[in-house]
């Protein structure tokens, strides 16, 4: 590859910790290949004026997938079998589909591949579980209307019309209720991810990396310390209002003023990459593909991950 693995350099260095768990951006076969610059993550989103209205505590949002279904179903409006509120806002299409269930995937102890990143490990019977949940919710527990979807950037907020009570939002989703309804922002809040047999939620960022063709490697690698550093990281983040990768930075700038945005630099330690192969996307879109198909109950969801599996092995496999 043309990439030089950072532990030579990312071991001996003193800022490392502050970067916790957004180094695995880079995270490959064990090595690390990439310094994080800024990122964005999925936590569950919430209005805390609903929750109150339906007799819960804001305080105390849901903390595994029990409460989650639980506090779905009381704050789930319908009249005549028809939705009028959703309990919660899921996506029942494209990748936003497939990063919702990869939350629930590593949260029950799944994997999307076994270590040597050779075969499809998230058809084994976590997989298929995480996938039976979130389709639960939507076709027996009917707290998502499937007429809707999230993941649509000119859409406005199911949250910010009431539509709904709770959705899995980035950065830029919650960023776009405080700017477009300012009204209803104040009854936002924002929470760490359920926990199965693990608390953990995708987080992506994006690096920066170190060519082994590079002439002089030890002034290639301060660059990235520069690029890297508390004070340029801030400045970078804020005017692109993006995540920094430090906790250092939780309490600094337009993050300090916003509790909102500062939930999602504290959640950077549940957070978790997506696999960093040659071939991920195209493995993403396979699996998109047929975890819609058992969101609309077309197949069950072991039949979509297990053809999803065989897929994805031949992918691999070339």
């Amino acid at each position: 590859g043309q990439i030089l693995p950072l532990d030579c350099y990312l071991d001996s260095w003193s800022e490392a910790e502050d970067f916790g768990a957004t180094l695995d951006c880079g995270l490959y076969r064990g090595k690390r290949y990439a310094v994080p610059l800024f990122g964005a993550g999925r936590l569950l989103t919430y209005r805390a004026d609903i929750f109150r209205e339906c007799g819960l505590d804001p305080d105390t949002p849901p903390k595994t997938w029990e409460e989650l279904r639980d506090y779905a179903k009381k704050l789930t409006k319908k009249e005549h079998g028809r939705i009028l509120r959703e309990g919660i806002d899921l996506p029942v299409r494209g990748i936003d589909a497939q990063q919702i269930w990869a939350g629930f995937l590593w949260q029950n102890g799944g994997s999307f591949f076994n270590k040597e990143y050779t075969k499809a490990a998230f058809n084994s019977s976590k997989g298929v579980e995480a996938l039976e949940f979130l389709v639960g919710l939507i076709q027996k527990d009917v707290v998502a209307d499937t007429r809707y979807d999230v993941g649509q950037s000119a859409a406005p907020s199911p949250l910010a019309l009431g539509r709904a009570a709770m959705f899995f939002a980035v950065p830029e989703e919650v960023n776009q209720i405080k700017n477009y309804s300012p009204e209803v922002y104040r009854n936002i809040r924002v929470a760490f991810p359920t926990c199965r047999e693990e608390q953990v939620t995708l987080y992506s960022f994006s690096g920066l990396f170190l060519s082994k063709d590079a002439q002089n490697k030890e002034e290639a690698w301060r660059a990235i310390e520069f690029f890297t550093g508390r004070k340029a990281l801030a400045g970078i983040n804020e005017s692109m209002s993006t995540l920094p990768p430090r906790k250092s930075l939780t309490n600094t700038g337009f993050i300090a003023k916003d509790n909102n945005i500062k939930m999602f630099v504290e959640g950077m330690q549940y957070g978790r990459p997506n696999p960093n192969i040659a071939a991920w996307t195209k493995c993403r879109d396979v699996l998109s593909r047929y975890i819609e198909k058992a969101i609309f109950g077309q197949i069950t969801p072991k039949e979509a991950l297990d053809r999803a599996a065989e897929e994805i092995n031949r992918i691999l496999a070339e």
